[in-house]
């Protein structure tokens, strides 16, 4: 003889547990029950309710609300929330100023800012000082020159450049004036590459 079926139909289970939540207790958790029952998608309401309770918004010293901390999925994603008025990036070049592609040399372009902040860092320089554009072109020189060489080093076979052209570093500066934004570039260092 088959075991029967231990686990009751899904229509005798959805009666089992909704029994008595009709009636419910009166006052507020019998009106909660009841307002839960008549909320459509409850998974994502249960999410958008805790998502609210997790960023407790607050304001900061210029006025606008910010969620405090991360709750991945709700970040705030603060890498794209604010902008420095003054920010840096810099890129390669051949001798007449026209940008050459960082593959052509085994890196990305994000790597080369590193190494160049990499580089400050080593020499007792300071980020924020190059932002705000207290070092002097003579600082900034070496940092530039030595990352340049350690990259043209990996000259990549079929890189656009080869034996004896130059290759240059430019320093871009980039800000937000009335407006627009508005850069100035600096050529920093430069190495003619060997066969």
């Amino acid at each position: 003889m088959p075991d029967p079926d231990p686990t009751p139909p899904p229509a005798a289970l959805n009666e089992a547990l909704n029994e008595g939540l009709n009636e419910g207790p009166p006052g507020a958790l019998g009106m909660v029950r009841r307002a839960w029952r008549a909320v459509p998608l409850k998974g994502v309401a249960a999410l958008t309710v805790a998502g609210l309770c997790c960023t407790a918004l607050h304001p900061r010293g210029d006025g606008r609300v910010y969620p405090n901390g991360e709750f991945y999925p709700l970040s705030s994603y603060p890498m794209y929330s604010h902008f420095d008025g003054l920010d840096y990036y810099v890129y390669l070049a051949d001798a007449d100023g026209a940008a050459v592609a960082c593959k052509d040399f085994g890196i990305t372009a994000p790597k080369l800012k590193k190494r160049f902040k990499g580089e400050l860092k080593q020499r007792g320089l300071s980020e924020a000082e190059l932002r705000e554009r207290k070092l002097a072109p003579g600082e900034i020189g070496p940092v530039a020159d030595k990352v340049l060489r350690r990259v043209a080093g990996a000259r990549q076979e079929g890189a656009r450049l080869g034996a004896g052209d130059e290759l240059t570093m430019v320093l871009v500066y980039v800000w937000g004036e009335a407006g627009r934004i508005e850069k100035r570039e600096y050529r920093v260092a430069g190495v003619v590459l060997g066969g």
